[in-house]
């Protein structure tokens, strides 16, 4: 089962939002009391745009850092509308000044930095725009023939764009449209498109007249024309879909019993997919998670869900609190088990995996984690992640060897490896694989090295220092033995690593 992690995004209670996530798992939204455009970077950092002001959202975040959104600006009557910016390198540049009308707004941008919105005084003269930042030109882009109004959502790495038309009727709910190479397709009428991918399958939502609803749909444009396909039969949107085709959305779930349509957060894996079809994500979380609440905005590339939403209790008399978070997948690996350490002393630790003995010999530290309540495997850095687990403190010098030695064979075991200052070396001839880390964790032939680090420390904790990743050992082993050699200049002073051993 696909299963992930939640990570809620740090800022301010009750005023986080999330847009876009890039490849680099940087996530667009907006924070501070009053909701300010903001980003967070692959660390969770957060990061308030400079220049901005209060009711500012940052909409999408490209894989170089540009930054499209829009933030309120006074016009002469007093009121307030919003009007699209970039940031990029610092500058704030607002590309509303080349727009016709006093409000805009910008929703995506892509690698090539082109952006796309919609602008206009007013909802009946909403026109769709595409900015070109690296030349600084504005089209404004053709609605639909009889239309006179739209909006784009997304844009793909051909320059494909995804978003929707509307006739001045005011009772037409849109129609989904591509614009492709100089054709104007569309899914036909009460449909919205939302987002598109690099193989031109875009997502969205369809209003279904018999059951009064907008249903979450996929529509693939591949083949040329429009072949829609509904993802579930429940009220539901269809926000963002990968290269892989993975669509996130949420559902406008029942009604709780304190009235009122509570959404609930989706992943929708595609055909060929081990677990293909639609799901709710908050029932694939690891560990216990309460959330009221949730909308997920968007999926990157590795999986990465981001979203926002409320957490539990929600209920009379409670007020929103909306909070932003990130879901990471755990890759598709068969369920592990991992090493329940009974004891330890300095020259090695016994424990048990699958009921049969393990035992490890080797120069020991003193941190023993012998309940199954280390805390800090639970991070992005390993694979998969542990929130209480077991683990024992090797210690690398000069000369230092360790055997690890299994009751029964085991079939591509895993090393967690925590504060890694050395260089970790199997005998020749075995393979590891890099499963996650740190950028300093390097996993190299039989070779795993990590560096020096200064402890990160928050507030009063002192968090993790040093390098931090998973390795996979390929192939089936009764005993493993490697060295463990401190990676910097006074290779006198030991250096503690914390290990924790898992197997399918």
């Amino acid at each position: 089962m696909q299963r992930y992690t939640l990570d809620a995004l740090p800022g301010p209670s009750g005023a986080l939002r999330t847009g876009g996530v890039n490849d680099k798992a940087n996530i667009a939204g907006s924070a501070s009391d009053r909701g300010k455009a903001a980003w967070w970077d692959s660390d969770g950092r957060l990061h308030i745009l400079p220049m901005v002001v209060d009711g500012s959202f940052a909409s999408d975040i490209n894989d170089h850092g540009i930054i499209a959104g829009n933030q309120p600006s006074s016009t002469s009557s007093g009121s307030a509308v919003p009007r699209a910016f970039i940031f990029h390198d610092g500058t704030l540049v607002d590309i509303a000044n080349q727009l016709p009308g006093a409000e805009s707004s910008a929703n995506v941008v892509n690698n090539d930095g082109l952006v796309g919105g919609r602008t206009g005084d007013d909802y009946p003269t909403r026109r769709p725009f595409l900015y070109n930042h690296p030349t600084g030109s504005m089209t404004l882009l053709d609605p639909l023939p009889g239309h006179d109004r739209g909006e784009v959502f997304a844009i793909n790495k051909a320059g494909h764009v995804a978003g929707v038309s509307f006739s001045s009727d005011p009772t037409d709910l849109g129609t989904g449209v591509l614009w492709r190479d100089g054709q104007l397709l569309n899914t036909g009428p009460n449909t919205m498109l939302f987002d598109i991918n690099d193989s031109d399958v875009a997502v969205g939502a369809r209003f279904d007249e018999g059951r009064e609803r907008w249903i979450a749909c996929r529509v693939d444009f591949g083949t040329g024309a429009a072949v829609l396909e509904d993802l579930t039969a429940e009220p539901s949107y269809g926000a963002a879909i990968n290269n892989d085709g993975v669509v996130v959305g949420w559902i406008q779930g029942p009604p709780p019993d304190y009235g009122g349509n509570r959404p609930e957060a989706f992943v929708c894996y595609p055909p060929g997919h081990p677990e293909a079809g639609f799901h709710r994500l908050f029932q694939r979380l690891n560990g216990a998670v309460s959330w009221e609440t949730t909308l997920a905005t968007d999926i990157n590339d590795s999986g990465v869900i981001v979203g926002h939403g409320e957490p539990g209790p929600v209920g009379p008399g409670t007020s929103s609190s909306y909070q932003a978070f990130a879901a990471y997948p755990d890759p598709l690996l068969p369920h592990l088990d991992f090493v329940h350490w009974t004891s330890a002393n300095p020259n090695g630790a016994v424990g048990t995996l699958h009921g049969a003995q393990v035992t490890l010999s080797g120069p020991m530290g003193t941190a023993f984690y012998l309940h199954d309540d280390y805390p800090n495997f639970g991070t992005t850095s390993f694979t998969p992640r542990l929130n209480a687990t077991g683990m024992v403190e090797i210690v690398g010098g000069t000369d230092h060897a360790f055997t690890l030695s299994f009751g029964a064979a085991q079939q591509d075991p895993i090393m967690h490896l925590g504060s890694l200052a050395s260089v970790l070396t199997f005998p020749p001839g075995t393979t590891v694989t890099r499963l996650s880390g740190d950028a300093d964790f390097v996993a190299n032939g039989n070779v795993v090295t990590g560096k020096l680090a200064n402890p990160v420390v928050t507030g009063d904790t002192l968090g993790p220092s040093d390098s931090n990743g998973s390795i996979r050992l390929n192939g089936t082993f009764s005993t493993i033995t490697f060295t463990l050699v401190p990676n910097f200049a006074d290779g006198s002073i030991p250096d503690g690593v914390f290990l924790q051993v898992g197997a399918a």
